[in-house]
């Protein structure tokens, strides 16, 4: 699902050098992904910490 938005060649080349920019659909596209991850009990930790930083960045775009 994330390559149809291009997110996975872009994430490929964050490099932490400045902000990464996502749209509110990039987001979505990877909350989707994530909830997927959560399913699996193998997965959870990792989709949990991951959950936490699109919320983050659901607040950032929405000034909150």
């Amino acid at each position: 699902m994330a390559e149809s938005f291009g997110l996975d060649r872009r994430i490929a080349n964050l490099t932490g050098k400045r902000k990464v920019g996502f749209y509110s659909w990039d987001l979505d596209c990877l909350e989707c992904v994530v909830s997927d991850f959560q399913q699996s009990p193998k997965d959870k930790e990792i989709a949990d910490k991951i959950a936490v930083k699109i919320e983050e960045g659901y607040k950032f775009i929405n000034g909150k």
